[in-house]
């Protein structure tokens, strides 16, 4: 059976823009992935945007590996769960290492101290799944916390269009320098991850599958190859893709495979194309096969700081110090800390030591490892120095050339730096992936990809003040309706009461009309002398 087809050179759209880099990930690819000891504790984030959580637990319980902490009241029913086992010790607010703004940002962690013996909360697999509909795969997907294992980490159960896909995109492109988790992830599990897919296949129904992988992945590759031919599969095809940064984004992945391109300020799900990571798939197959919660990820340790540099496995909330100390960090030649990529990534602020008087050792910051955490690069002075000054702009439109999304970033750039966002969001700033090409290339050295990620935090705030201004508007507007309504039953009521004393029969006057009417013909007979009804 022809389960999977690679196009001949020249078939696939030419990529817009981008760079080739040196790849930087001989340190960590072709190795086994490794797993650290156990942290003493980890920091479980509670998701936001989930509707609202139901803690299941509270400080002081004990809890098992894979244990539900919390889950959402709304449909599906998201939970996310413990990492380890042990105790409960706070829920408290913690900083976050987000790839947006500064790289930081505060949400609510429950804090668990690890007892040591990782007992393990007990599983419920499916052996058989293929016969379930996809409503309830869907909610055993929620159920087990599963979020994309990608940058923007949105849940799988949020991507499906009302109207249906028609092309299911399996991203198994790693274009960014240093990272290589996918690589290892592929090599390792390539068959876990196309059982996942055979998942989302049973749950999405597409009418095809395109798997994109990069030509420089051969043992992936093969690993892909061989799960292919006991997927049986007729609606996949495996296609290569040049190994050109950066072809993993999406809209870049989706031009390359499909040839499609999505109109400004379209999503792919609105076209019928929904792209997932190949790590995500393989959390739905742990998910729905396996009855496994998400508590770890394969994670990338990069760079000349550590002794020991590779992919690991890690559990989900591990603090960074905890993870880069078991890869053999040297405190005193770390510089820089990116989580993610040097060009997507964000810089990570650093501690100084409180050892002896000019010492140089840095030490990372006390953050959790979260599901979308694909990368940790510890990186020496000489490895990734930091950015020269900024000069001012020459104008030489490398920027525009390298861009994958066909925008203007020199006139993104001046439109940010002069505060009108409103300018920038009208040329389509919503579109910038954040992929740091026309910073790569720039040679004024400008903060581009800082500034745009400054531009669309003011236009979201904007957007949110706008928001909140409106519902302040429709409260008001209501309550004063409300008021009105009251004030005119209050004065109805009081006309009532007006007319009731005015009435010189009294006694009669709540009577009804017919009643009254009568009681007044008999009074009028009796006063003619004539005898009455009761007569």
């Amino acid at each position: 059976m022809n389960h999977a087809v690679e196009p001949a050179a020249g078939a696939l759209p030419a990529m817009v823009g981008g760079l080739v880099l040196a790849p930087c990930k001989a340190s960590t690819a072709g190795q086994p992935i490794r797993a650290l000891p156990l942290p003493p504790q980890v920091h479980i984030p509670l998701p936001l945007g989930e509707g609202e959580l139901r803690l299941l637990v509270a400080p002081g319980d004990l809890v098992r590996r894979g244990q539900p902490l919390a889950r959402s009241e709304t449909e599906p029913g998201f939970a996310c769960h413990a990492s380890l086992s042990g105790r409960v010790l706070e829920l408290a607010p913690r900083l976050l290492p987000l790839r947006a703004g500064s790289g930081l940002a505060e949400g609510l962690c429950l804090t668990i101290a690890s007892d040591g013996q990782d007992r393990p909360w007990p599983s419920a697999p499916d052996p058989q799944w293929r016969e379930r509909a996809p409503e309830l795969l869907l909610r055993r997907i929620a159920a087990a916390g599963v979020r994309g294992l990608g940058g923007a980490g949105v849940p799988p159960w949020r991507k499906p269009a009302a109207g249906g896909i028609d092309t299911l995109i399996l991203n198994a492109c790693e274009c960014e320098p240093y990272i290589s988790a996918d690589d290892a992830l592929l090599r390792a599990h390539a068959t876990q991850v196309l059982r996942g897919l055979a998942v989302l296949l049973q749950l999405l129904r597409p009418r095809r599958c395109l798997i994109g992988i990069e030509d420089d992945k051969p043992e992936a590759l093969a690993a892909l190859h061989g799960a292919l031919s006991d997927l049986n599969e007729p609606r996949v095809a495996l296609r290569v893709v040049p190994a050109r940064y950066p072809s993993g984004a999406e809209r870049s992945l989706i031009r390359l495979l499909t040839g499609l391109e999505l109109p400004a300020g379209r999503l792919p799900v609105e076209e019928g194309v929904l792209c997932h990571n190949v790590g995500t798939a393989l959390a739905i197959e742990r998910a729905v096969v396996q009855g496994l919660p998400l508590i770890e990820r394969i994670c990338t340790l990069s760079g000349t700081a550590l002794a020991r540099p590779g992919n690991y496995w890690l559990r989900l909330g591990t603090p960074l110090p905890h993870a880069l100390a078991g890869a053999g960090l040297a405190p005193e030649r770390l510089r820089r800390l990116i989580a993610g990529g040097p060009l997507m990534g964000v810089d990570l602020p650093l501690q100084e030591a409180g050892a002896e008087a000019g010492s140089q050792a840095q030490h990372p910051p006390a953050l959790p490892l979260l599901a979308q955490s694909n990368c940790l690069i510890a990186a020496t002075a000489s490895e990734l120095p930091a950015r020269p000054a900024p000069q001012p702009c020459i104008r030489c439109g490398h920027c525009a050339e390298v861009c994958p999304a066909r925008l203007q970033p020199q006139l993104l750039w001046l439109h940010g730096r002069a505060g009108a966002h409103d300018k920038a969001a009208a040329l389509d700033l919503a579109d910038c992936i954040d992929c740091g090409a026309c910073a790569e290339v720039c040679p004024s050295h400008l903060p581009l990809v800082a500034q745009y990620r400054a531009s669309k935090a003011a236009l979201r705030e904007a957007a949110e003040e706008r928001r909140r201004a409106e519902q302040a508007r429709r409260r008001h507007e209501q309550r004063q309706a409300r008021l009105a309504r009251q004030q005119e039953k209050e004065a109805a009521r009081r006309r009532q009461l007006e007319a009731q004393a005015a009435t010189p029969a009294a006694g009669s006057a709540a009577l009804p009309p017919a009643i009254a009417a009568a009681l007044a013909r008999v009074k009028a007979k009796r006063a003619q002398g004539e005898p009455g009804d009761d007569a």
